[in-house]
């Protein structure tokens, strides 16, 4: 009877303590976005991103400012059953995933301020795209 209660423990403990899965692609992914907001790096950029803006309305966004440092706060749990369509009809899973950086001035490379950010972190699947894996959809930046 005892060894039955030890293996109840043990795997009551287990389980317990079972990790998350770390999604480190949140944390790959806006390490490139910053890096390509610093280097006005277009194509990187594109990579990175489910609906890429144009190239001009890029260099336009980083012409004074550019991310770095990025953070990642928290991520939450992933719906898999919670698939959603775009506007091009492609279907798709998506885990919102919060943020800071720091935003810093173009012209004399100093920290202008600290900013939180929350992203969609979007991947397409049963259509073309669903081999790009996790991309940025909506992001949203707050500065204080």
């Amino acid at each position: 009877m005892k060894k039955i209660i030890a293996l109840l423990f043990l795997f009551s403990l287990l389980c317990a303590c079972k990790e998350k899965i770390k999604f480190t692609e949140a944390d790959i992914t806006l390490a490139k976005w910053s890096k390509a907001s610093e280097t006005l790096n277009y194509e990187e950029y594109k990579k990175c991103e489910a609906y890429p803006r144009e190239r001009d309305v890029f260099n336009e966004i980083y012409r004074h400012y550019y991310f770095s440092k990025v953070t990642v706060t928290k991520v939450e749990d992933l719906d898999e059953s919670d698939i959603k369509t775009d506007f091009e009809g492609n279907s798709f899973v998506k885990r919102n995933v919060f943020f800071e950086c720091y935003e810093f001035d173009r012209q004399t490379q100093k920290e202008r301020q600290t900013v939180k950010g929350e992203v969609f972190f979007i991947k397409f699947i049963d259509c073309a795209r669903e081999k790009e894996g996790w991309l940025m959809a909506n992001r949203t930046i707050i500065r204080f």
